[in-house]
């Protein structure tokens, strides 16, 4: 196990990438406070045994700013989609309630809204037509307020 200092973090917001001896990444993480969030992964004390598990096995810890909570949100969904990290199963699969736009791939495609968890009836059926791109995450207009 390598060992961190909590004072070489930054205190803003942003996503952190933890990768193992391989330079695997193991976990992706998001936080108000980086520099707070991160010292607690070192702390001893009330850690479960998968987090003491990921501790040991972290050899480096990779950070990206962000201006808000919002963005690191964004940027954690997407970065789990990248790197599928084996500490974060969950968040592997597209079933985070993020709103999507996709394009089909039918002779004449279609721009569809498109939500893992609350499909739109064009996605649904016998025949849910292929999807040649996705863009997104989007949050809904309410978290901007």
């Amino acid at each position: 196990m390598y060992s961190f200092v909590a004072k070489q973090f930054p205190t803003g917001a942003g996503c952190y990438l933890m990768r193992n001896a391989a330079r695997r990444v193991i976990y992706v993480g998001k936080a108000k406070n980086l520099r707070r969030r991160l010292s607690q992964y070192f702390q001893e004390s009330n850690q479960h045994g998968k987090v003491r598990q990921l501790a040991a096995e972290i050899a480096s810890i990779e950070v990206y700013l962000v201006s808000n909570e919002l963005e690191s949100l964004i940027l954690e969904n997407n970065l789990i989609k990248r790197y599928k990290p084996r500490y974060n199963v969950m968040l592997i699969p597209d079933n985070s309630g993020y709103s999507y736009i996709v394009q089909t791939e039918e002779a004449y495609p279609r721009i569809l809204a498109f939500r893992k968890n609350h499909a739109s009836l064009a996605m649904r059926g016998d025949h849910p037509p292929q999807v040649d791109h996705r863009y997104g995450p989007y949050l809904s207009t309410m978290t901007s307020r």
